[in-house]
């Protein structure tokens, strides 16, 4: 229990109501939800992305559409998110949030990651209306992901290879440390029908997004020491990020 220990004396006051000064346990818990961000044209040997667009993590369930997360006509797997019902804890869990994490996932376009990183905002609303800032993704630190470099298909191979170029990756932080951005004060993520029981993560494109034109993506056919290669469309070229909640559950004793 000693994470309850830094919460400030309103949040304590309001937990204590939530449980109804009930004898609490609390566990440690990790929520996490993935979310896409998808080139939409190529132009120029550019892969582009206008601004303006959003994604939205915590906004759907298992089973249900990932459209608000950027993956439209995908239904979410255990393997995109563990909440339930969009927005709201698992099973009216109340959620102490210590910390927030995004983790690049390995099939994203590193050549499209690397350039959608400084366009990107992130923010934190609670209840559809209040918004925390975050910044950008990389400052909020990994916990996991991408490290070092990637693959990056949106990248014509040298002339004699198939298999596009690696390009180095951002990395917010030594993934296998562990990192994540630690809240300055801890956030309570209430139970159904609570205050602040809806909880989701805002992504969205500030700037216009391009990949280097130099990074050539030009077609070309097979020939003597020339591998063929075939650009990937748009829609082939993405960047997933995995937003992971730090924290703990704090929940009544069950009685018998």
């Amino acid at each position: 229990m000693s994470k309850l220990s830094n919460l400030s004396y309103a949040q304590k006051k309001h937990l204590i109501a939530m449980v109804r000064a009930k004898q609490t346990q609390s566990k440690w818990n990790a929520y996490y939800s993935r979310v896409r961000f998808t080139a939409a044209s190529l132009a120029a040997d550019q892969y582009l992305l206008p601004a303006g667009g959003y994604v939205t993590a915590f906004s759907y369930g298992i089973g249900s559409p990932m459209n608000s997360a950027g993956l439209a006509n995908v239904n979410a797997t255990a393997s995109d998110t563990n909440i339930l019902t969009p927005s709201q804890t698992i099973s009216g869990e109340i959620v102490l949030v210590q910390g927030i994490s995004l983790m690049y996932l390995a099939q994203s376009d590193a050549n499209f990651l690397k350039q959608l990183d400084q366009s990107v905002s992130v923010k934190i609303k609670t209840n559809g209306t209040t918004e925390y800032k975050m910044g950008i993704p990389s400052m909020l630190p990994a916990c996991g992901g991408l490290f070092g470099s990637s693959e990056a298909w949106s990248v014509a191979p040298s002339l004699p290879d198939q298999l596009s170029r690696s390009v180095g990756v951002i990395t917010n932080g030594i993934p296998h440390s562990s990192n994540f951005y630690p809240l300055p004060e801890p956030m309570v993520w209430a139970s159904s029908g609570q205050g602040d029981s809806a909880f989701n993560v805002e992504l969205k494109v500030e700037q216009p997004v391009a990949t280097i034109a130099q990074f050539s993506s030009v077609a070309r056919v097979a020939g003597a020491g020339v591998a063929p290669y075939t650009p990937p469309t748009a829609a082939q070229v993405w960047a997933d990020i995995m937003v992971v909640l730090i924290g703990c559950t704090v929940n009544p004793l069950s009685s018998y």
